[in-house]
């Protein structure tokens, strides 16, 4: 879940740790993550769009928020 920003970043294995909080869809679409940021992928957005230019559900809404701790970051969507 991680190898995607480590490889964009150049960073190491240790600089961070995403997690997911909820189970994903077996199917990528589109949803929102937040206001202004429209994903595609894989999330726990129950229907995601087909379309990017439909109305998306805002994963942060809808499924578990991002949680944050002090070793982990916990989102509802796989950010590979």
């Amino acid at each position: 879940m991680n190898e995607a920003l480590q490889s964009y970043f150049r960073c190491p294995e240790s600089a961070f740790d995403f997690r997911l909080g909820e189970e994903l869809q077996k199917e990528p679409g589109f949803f929102r993550f937040g206001e202004h940021v429209n994903c595609y992928g894989q999330s726990c957005v129950r229907q995601p769009a087909t379309n990017c230019r439909a109305q998306l559900e805002d994963v942060c809404l809808v499924c578990l928020k991002v949680q944050i701790d002090r070793r982990h970051v916990t989102l509802p969507f796989d950010p590979d």
